[in-house]
């Protein structure tokens, strides 16, 4: 009884000098799906950080990965293993990652398994979205463009600032953008928070009811760094 996943956090770095993960949210708040996003992003004794970054302020909560984060990882897979077992029965678990990024497919040896997303839905912590009244599926696509653009802009200012480039008040950066940027770099003066690796390829394979193999690789270089419980 075995479920892999994987997913793409947005950042890895520290936390007041300790390993932490941070996932921007520019949406609506969902506390318990969100904490459990993060604690599927694999790996132990990390400070789970979930920010929801507005263009004119910014919130976050954290939390620390213990023995509370990783049986709500078992929780979920247990919750899952019905709809995984039936769609995943092929999928031997081994091997090399990779990710279609047009598509967001994640594959193990071209095999498909699911993203932490769409693990969470087979758990029933929440549900694929349905167009309705209060928003459609043009509005939808428009908010989740506007995310993927933030969390662009981000990454192409720290990359930047890294190399001595353009600072965020460049003209290069569209004002609604800009204003995340700022925001971006206040939370981080903040709370403390060095960012230092984004986009990082992570995952974890559990069997039930509890042994978790995490699986981290980073599109910086921490390539093939393995964390197990």
């Amino acid at each position: 009884m075995r479920v892999t996943w994987r997913g793409t956090a947005d950042w890895f770095g520290t936390l007041n000098g300790q390993p932490a993960v941070l996932d921007i949210k520019t949406g609506s708040r969902n506390a318990k799906a969100h904490t459990t996003q993060l604690n599927l992003y694999g790996g132990e004794k990390l400070h789970r950080i979930v920010l929801y970054l507005k263009p004119d302020g910014y919130e976050w909560n954290t939390h620390v990965y213990n023995e509370d984060s990783r049986a709500n990882v078992v929780e979920v897979c247990a919750r899952a293993w019905p709809k995984y077992r039936k769609a995943y029965k092929h999928l031997t678990h081994q091997g090399k990652t990779t990710f279609d990024q047009k598509n967001h497919v994640y594959r193990v040896d071209k095999m498909q398994v699911p993203s932490v997303s769409e693990l969470i839905q087979m758990a029933g912590i929440t549900k694929p979205f349905k167009p309705s009244e209060y928003c459609t599926e043009e509005q939808y696509k428009h908010l989740a463009d506007v995310g993927t653009a933030v969390h662009a802009w981000i990454e192409w200012w720290e990359l930047s600032h890294k190399g001595g480039g353009v600072p965020p008040h460049s003209a290069e950066v569209p004002a609604f953008y800009r204003e995340h940027v700022v925001q971006w770099d206040a939370f981080k003066a903040e709370v403390g928070f060095v960012p230092e690796d984004s986009e990082v390829l992570t995952g974890g394979s559990l069997v039930l009811p509890g042994e978790v193999d995490w699986q981290l690789q980073s599109s910086w270089g921490i390539s093939g760094r393995r964390l197990s419980c």
